[in-house]
C-alpha cells in the first residue's frame, strides 16, 4: 500500500506560505548552481581534450565513472547524514566543497589530476538531491508537491544554460581554466544563503515504525522493491539516464567536429534549446505529477513513456540531419521528453515510499539514474567513438550516439509497465475491480 496516498475526502490541505516558497526559489538555485558546474566541462570538452590529450574514452570515464558513479554512491551516506543531522548544514558545506574543488579543476595538468577534480564536485552535489527531496516533501503537502518539485527541477535546465553559456563565451575570451575559476567563485555567497535563510523543516515521524527507528537504506530499500511498479520504473530510469548522460557528455563535442562552430556559438545557441526543454518539459511534467493524482500517479508514468517513444524517434532524425538548425529542431522534442520524466517519478516515488525515507529514497532514484545509467552512457559513447574512429571524428561519434538513443525504446516500455502495476496495486489497495491494462 503507498505510504502517501491520495486523501480519501476533499479536505483541503496545508497551502504553502510565502517562506515554503521562498526555499523551494533557494533550493531551485543550488540546484542551478551545481548544473552550471556540471555543464561546464560539457562545453569546454574539445578544449580540455586538446590541452590535456585525452581519448574520447577518458571523457567518457571522466563525465561517467569518475562523476556520475560517485555522484549517486557518495548519495547514501550523505542521506543518511542529512536524516539524522540539519539538512541546511549539510547542503551548504556541500555547496562550498563542489566549488572549491570546481576551481580546483583549473589547475589540472593531466587526467588523473582532472579526474580527481571532478571526484569532488561530485562528492559535494551528491548532497543535493536528498536534502533537497527530504526539504520539499517536508515544506510541502502531496497536492502542492509536484509544482514544488518542477520549480526546484527548473534548476537543471537554467544551470545548463548558463553553464554552456558563460563557459563557451568565457573559454572563447580567455581558455577553459579561467570559466572553472570563475565560475566556482560565487559558491560561497549560495552557501551563506542556505546557512543563514532558510528555516529547517521539521523531519515527519517515522509512521509505523517503533519510536526510536530512524530512516535507513534497508528500509527504503525494502519500500522500492517490494512495489513491482518502482521496480519497473527504477529500470527505466537507468535505461533512461544511459542516454540521456550520453547526449550531456557528447553533443558539444559532436556539433564541434560536425559544424565546425565556436563554442560560444553552441554555447548560445545548443544552450537556449536545451533551456528552453527543461523548461517546458519539467513544466509539463510538474502538472502531470498533480494531475494523475488517484492510483498512485500510474497515468503519469504512461505519458512519460509515450514521450519517451516520440523523443527517441526525433534523436536518431536529429543524428541524421546535416544542417545545425534541422539539428536543434530534432534535438529539442528529444530533451523535452527527458526532462518531463523528473518531476512525475520523483513525485511516484515520494507517493509509494515512507515519508522517513524521502532523501534517502531520493538517492535510490539517483543511483539508477545517474550512477548506472549516467555512469555508463558517457563511457560506453566514448569507446564506441574511438572504436569506429576513422579520418571523420565526427562520424565515429555519430554512430556511437545514435547506438545510445536506442535504450530510449526500452524504456517506454518499463515506463508502461511501471503504470499499470502501480495502477493494480492501488485498485487493489482500495478493494476496487481490477481493470485492463489499456485502460491504465
Amino acid at each position: 500500500m503507498p505510504a502517501d496516498p491520495t486523501p480519501a475526502s476533499t479536505a483541503p490541505e496545508k497551502k504553502p506560505g510565502i517562506v515554503e516558497w521562498y526555499a523551494a526559489v533557494v533550493l531551485m538555485l543550488v540546484w542551478v548552481l551545481s548544473y552550471i558546474d556540471r555543464a561546464l566541462p560539457f562545453i569546454l570538452v574539445q578544449s580540455i581534450k586538446r590541452d590535456l590529450g585525452l581519448s574520447d574514452t577518458e571523457i567518457g570515464l571522466i563525465s561517467g565513472l569518475m562523476f556520475a558513479f560517485v555522484f549517486a554512491v557518495m548519495g547514501f551516506p550523505l542521506a543518511t547524514l542529512i536524516d539524522r543531522w540539519k539538512r541546511k548544514m549539510v547542503l551548504g558545506w556541500a555547496i562550498i566543497v563542489w566549488s572549491a574543488m570546481t576551481v580546483l579543476g583549473g589547475f589540472a595538468g593531466t587526467f588523473w589530476q582532472f579526474g580527481f577534480t571532478r571526484l569532488g564536485v561530485a562528492t559535494g552535489e551528491a548532497a543535493v538531491a536528498p536534502a533537497t527531496h527530504s526539504m520539499i516533501g517536508a515544506y510541502f503537502t502531496q497536492q502542492y508537491r509536484g509544482r514544488a518539485i518542477a520549480l526546484f527541477l527548473l534548476g537543471a535546465p537554467l544551470g545548463t544554460l548558463l553553464g554552456l553559456l558563460l563557459g563557451g563565451w568565457i573559454n572563447e575570451v580567455a581558455n577553459w581554466r579561467t570559466a572553472l575559476f570563475l565560475v566556482g567563485a560565487p559558491g560561497a555567497i549560495l552557501a551563506l544563503l542556505v546557512f543563514f535563510t532558510l528555516k529547517e523543516p521539521p523531519k515527519p515521524p517515522a509512521t509505523g515504525l517503533p519510536p526510536e527507528a530512524r530512516a535507513s537504506v534497508a528500509i527504503a530499500l525494502k519500500a522500492f522493491f517490494s512495489s513491482p511498479g518502482l521496480v519497473s520504473m527504477l529500470a527505466a530510469m537507468i535505461l533512461t539516464g544511459l542516454s540521456m548522460s550520453a547526449f550531456g557528455a557528447f553533443t558539444s563535442a559532436y556539433l564541434i567536429r560536425k559544424f565546425h562552430m565556436a563554442t560560444s556559438e553552441i554555447g548560445f545557441l545548443f544552450g537556449l534549446c536545451s533551456a528552453a526543454a527543461g523548461l517546458i518539459g519539467t513544466a509539463l511534467g510538474g502538472l502531470a505529477a498533480d494531475r494523475f493524482r488517484r492510483n498512485n500517479r500510474a497515468g503519469a508514468l504512461v505519458v512519460v513513456g509515450i514521450l519517451l517513444f516520440g523523443g527517441a524517434v526525433c534523436g536518431l532524425l536529429a543524428l541524421r540531419s546535416h544542417s545545425y538548425a534541422i539539428f536543434l529542431a530534432w534535438i529539442l522534442p528529444m530533451q523535452i521528453a527527458g526532462f518531463f520524466q523528473g518531476p512525475p517519478t520523483i513525485a511516484v516515488m515520494q507517493n509509494n515510499i515512507p515519508p522517513r525515507t524521502y532523501a534517502i529514497g531520493g538517492v535510490i532514484y539517483l543511483f539508477a539514474f545517474s550512477g548506472i545509467g549516467g555512469s555508463l552512457g558517457p563511457i560506453v559513447t566514448g569507446m564506441l567513438s574511438d572504436r569506429f574512429a576513422g579520418p571523420d571524428p565526427a562520424e565515429s561519434l555519430r554512430i556511437a550516439l545514435f547506438i545510445l538513443v536506442l535504450p530510449y525504446f526500452l524504456a517506454t516500455a518499463l515506463f508502461l509497465l511501471g503504470g499499470y502495476l502501480l495502477r493494480r496495486s492501488a485498485l487493489r489497495a482500495s478493494g476496487a475491480p481490477m481493470l485492463h491494462p489499456a485502460s491504465v
